[in-house]
C-alpha cells in the first residue's frame, strides 16, 4: 500500500551482494505521515537504561493498556515492547511483509461503510486511533491476506526511553477478524481476535524469519485474563492473555535464527535452554 519493497541482488566476481529499495508509492497519504517522531522529545526528557534488570523492572511496572483520548479508561493491553530505530525497524517489518495503512479521513470513514454494507472490507481500511502518552499512535502497520479478516494490526508508540543507545517503542499487537457497527451510529470499530497472545507469537516469528531479530524476551505487565473471564476493550472487544509483554531487540545486521539471544527473563530462560540443548545434541550427531 503504502511502500514497495524491491530486493535486489548483484552477483560479481566471487561475491553477492543484497539490497533492498523502500520505494513510497506516490499519491499515497500515509496513517503516520504527519507526526514528526524525531521532535517528540526534548533529550532531558529521555531516561537511560544501560542494565538489563533495571530496563525489565520499567516495563514490568508501566501501566498496562492504551487507554481513551482522556487517559482514564483503558483499552487494548500494551503487549509488545520494540527495541531499535525507527529505519531499522521500518524495514525489516517491510521485509517481512509489513505495510503502513492509510491515514482515516472522512472519506474513508464513508469507504468503510459502502464496504461494510456491501460485505466486501478491503484490509486497507484504516484503524480507530488508539492513546498513549496522551497521543494517538506515532506508527501503525499492518499486515494480511487481502482482506480485513486476516489482518494483523500493530500500534506503536515512541516512549521516552533509551536502551543500550537505541530507541524504544511500546505498543500493541493484534489481528483483526471484521469490523463492526456501532450500535444507533454510522460508527465502526474492529472485531479482534481474542486470543491476543498468538499475535505477538506471530511477530516474533515474523522478525526472526527475515533475520532482523537480535535478542528476544518476555516481561510481566498485564493482567491475566481467560475465555472464562476475558478483558474488554473500549469498544467493546473481548480479549484474553497470559499477561506477558513480548520484548524484540532488532538488529543493524541480518542475524541467522541460531545467532538470536535471549533476555533471561521468565519463560524465555526455558525457551533458551531448550534451544541450547538442541544445538548440542545436532552438534553431537554431527561429530
Amino acid at each position: 500500500l503504502g511502500t514497495k519493497v524491491v530486493p535486489v541482488v548483484l552477483f560479481g566476481p566471487q561475491q553477492v551482494r543484497s539490497v533492498v529499495f523502500y520505494i513510497p508509492v506516490a499519491g499515497f497519504k500515509a496513517d503516520d505521515e504527519s507526526i514528526d517522531v524525531d521532535n517528540l522529545y526534548k533529550q532531558d526528557q529521555f531516561i537511560m537504561y544501560e542494565e538489563e534488570e533495571t530496563f525489565r523492572t520499567k516495563l514490568s511496572g508501566f501501566q498496562c493498556c492504551t487507554r481513551d483520548e482522556s487517559d482514564v479508561n483503558d483499552n487494548l493491553p500494551l503487549n509488545v515492547v520494540l527495541i531499535g530505530n525507527r529505519n531499522v525497524i521500518h524495514d525489516t517489518l517491510a521485509r517481512a511483509g509489513w505495510d503502513v495503512p492509510g491515514a482515516f479521513e472522512f472519506s474513508t470513514a464513508l469507504k468503510t461503510a459502502e464496504a461494510f454494507f456491501s460485505g466486501n472490507l478491503p484490509l486497507s481500511v484504516p484503524a480507530a486511533p488508539q492513546y498513549l502518552f496522551g497521543r494517538e499512535q506515532d506508527i501503525l502497520l499492518h499486515k494480511g491476506r487481502g482482506s480485513l479478516h486476516n489482518r494483523n494490526r500493530l500500534n506503536l508508540w515512541l516512549a521516552p526511553w533509551i536502551f543500550k543507545g537505541k530507541s524504544v517503542w511500546i505498543g500493541n499487537i493484534s489481528r483483526d477478524i471484521g469490523i463492526k457497527r456501532k450500535s444507533k451510529s454510522l460508527n465502526f470499530a474492529n472485531k479482534i481476535d481474542p486470543d491476543i497472545d498468538n499475535a505477538y507469537y506471530y511477530l516474533f516469528m515474523d522478525v526472526m524469519m527475515v533475520q532482523g531479530l537480535d535478542k528476544f524476551g518476555v516481561v510481566k505487565g498485564i493482567d491475566k485474563c481467560t475465555p472464562e473471564n476475558p478483558g474488554k476493550t473500549l469498544s467493546g472487544n473481548p480479549y484474553w492473555t497470559e499477561g506477558k509483554r513480548a520484548v524484540l531487540l532488532f538488529s543493524d545486521d541480518r542475524i541467522a535464527m541460531n545467532e538470536i539471544d535471549f533476555f533471561n527473563w521468565d519463560f524465555a530462560k526455558s525457551v533458551k535452554i531448550a534451544i541450547q540443548n538442541l544445538k548440542q545434541k545436532n552438534t553431537d550427531r554431527e561429530e
